[in-house]
């Protein structure tokens, strides 16, 4: 009974002393990570022979295209960088320390890799990576992930906006070292789309990835040539990794919001030649439409860079639609000037006539029977003439009284069709004066002078009115074929246009094609 009572007693002193935090006790990663940062020197290049080249391997880790603004042409993506290196101060021996076998510390503890951002953009940024933690090995790897949202300069080819593809470069390489002591390369080879998020404006064409050497002084951005051509050695390069991207624009919105529109606003144009001349709104149509292509253009002028380089082909584009409205309006104000042309000139000469009315009316199905309209109203002018002169005949008549003045109008009457009228009329007045007496042929004879004068004036005024208005039709029927031509024209260079612009050209642009020559460098060591 008394052993199991000093048995218990026992177990309940050592659980109390367990229970009590020892102050002797230091975790395993703490030791660890005092025992690795006891002498390390976090600005010395992590080799222990200086001789020996330090390689870093880097993995561009693509997530999403968030934005390219043409007018600034900056390229801002979301990147997931991933470098790799291997520090040779930073290893250890995992059964000293329980079996840890990796180690995450702050990144700013340690030797880290001074990458940079060439094609930098951002006002806000160094252009330098900067991450929080690094993944230690036992064997010295160290693992640097950097999430990071980059922005990059990308020069924009507006050429063929909306159509247009554009690559866009990401530079990235050491500032300070060179490669003979720190050298870049990447495993993979391209860039890593596992995690990439499609972009609502831009299709993810293709990838590439090239490795260049970049000298200390070069003759621009892209280190084409050496400077006065003479070569360097290992110590004067320095590695750099371009990632290439190229993305092609989804044209869906400026087409929908744009084309589309405008493609509407040029058949209202073409409606402007099938008004007639008369009712004054084929210039306010036309000019309308122009101005609404001027609102169009500055909408475009806000989205693509000022620049003096190229040319977008959609500005191409609302340039030649609105020179093709500037062309329709200049047809109707012709148009509108033949047509009203008539009430002021003489009659068109005669081989425009032949060459309008009789050849080109034809042709485009139009047929303006002149001749039967101008017989027509010369009927008219003959009938109101004749008309006139039976009335004063027959007032003649009763004033010289008596049956066989009618008899002889009834003869007269048949005359008239055949001869001339003015000559008719001489005859039944010398016959009146046989019949009349001679006191009431005085004034007979003066009544019948002024009321033939009147007569003569009416009939001359209205032969003249036929005429003019002959004039008249044959201007507006040649103004009416003229502007009939000017609108098939119009739709002739309309839909040339359209075929042109919008479809050969963005079908004919040269394909995407990696330009090797344009950024590697070759170099011959001197020994």
């Amino acid at each position: 009974m008394l052993s199991v009572s000093l048995l218990l007693l026992c177990n309940l002193l050592h659980l109390s002393n367990g229970a009590k935090p020892n102050p002797g006790r230091v975790p395993d990663e703490q030791r660890l990570y005092r025992d690795l940062m006891r002498s390390y020197e976090s600005s010395v290049r992590p080799v222990i022979n200086a001789s020996h080249t330090l390689l870093v391997d880097f993995k561009l880790i693509l997530n999403k295209i968030v934005d390219l603004d043409e007018r600034t042409q900056v390229l801002t993506t979301n990147v997931f960088i991933e470098m790799q290196w291997t520090d040779e101060k930073l290893c250890w021996n995992t059964t000293q320390y329980n079996n840890i076998k990796t180690l995450r510390v702050p990144a700013s503890e340690v030797w880290l890799p001074d990458t940079f951002l060439f094609n930098n953009a951002d006002d806000g940024a160094t252009g330098f990576m900067q991450g929080v933690y690094v993944l230690l090995n036992s064997n010295g790897s160290i693992l640097w992930p950097v999430p990071v949202k980059l922005k990059s300069s990308c020069k924009v080819d507006i050429r063929y906006f909306p159509f247009d593809d554009q690559e866009c470069l990401l530079r990235f390489g050491s500032w300070i070292y060179a490669g003979r002591w720190m050298d870049f390369q990447s495993t993979a080879q391209s860039i890593d789309l596992e995690y990439y998020i499609d972009n609502s404006e831009w299709d993810l064409v293709d990838v590439a990835f090239k490795k260049i050497l970049r000298p200390k002084q070069f003759s621009d951005s892209h280190g084409d040539f050496l400077e006065n051509g003479t070569m360097v050695t290992m110590d004067d390069h320095h590695p750099d990794l371009v990632f290439t991207l190229h993305i092609r624009r989804r044209t869906f919105y400026y087409i929908f919001n744009i084309i589309v529109p405008c493609v509407m606003l040029s058949v209202l144009t073409l409606l402007t030649f099938w008004l007639p001349p008369t009712s004054g709104e084929k210039i306010g149509l036309g000019l309308s439409v122009f101005l609404a292509f001027s609102m169009f253009m500055l909408l475009i002028a806000e989205e693509v860079p000022a620049t003096s380089e190229s040319v977008p082909l959609i500005g191409v584009y609302l340039t030649t639609v609105m020179t093709l409205t500037s062309t329709s309006v200049i047809m109707a104000v012709m148009v509108i000037n033949l047509y009203n042309r008539g009430g002021k000139t003489t009659h068109p000469p005669v081989w425009i006539q032949k060459l309008v009315l009789d050849g080109l009316a034809r042709v485009f199905c139009m047929n303006f029977d002149l001749d039967k309209l101008v017989k027509g109203m010369e009927m008219v002018s003959k009938l109101y003439c004749r008309s006139k002169l039976a009335n004063h005949k027959a007032e003649g008549g009763a004033e010289g009284g008596g049956n066989g003045y009618a008899m002889h109008q009834q003869k007269e009457s048949t005359e008239i069709e055949e001869d001339d009228e003015e000559e008719v009329w001489v005859r039944r007045e010398s016959q009146k004066k046989k019949d009349e007496p001679q006191a009431e042929r005085v004034p007979l004879r003066n009544m019948s002078v002024c009321r033939r004068t009147v007569n003569e004036e009416s009939c001359k005024k209205l032969k003249a009115l036929a005429d003019r208005k002959k004039v008249i039709v044959e201007w507006q029927s040649i103004a009416t074929v003229i502007d009939r031509i000017l609108f098939w024209i119009f739709l002739l260079g309309t839909v040339v246009a359209y075929l042109i612009i919008l479809v050969l050209v963005p079908n004919s642009k040269p394909e995407y094609k990696e330009d090797n020559t344009r950024t590697r460098i070759l170099y011959k060591v001197v020994s």
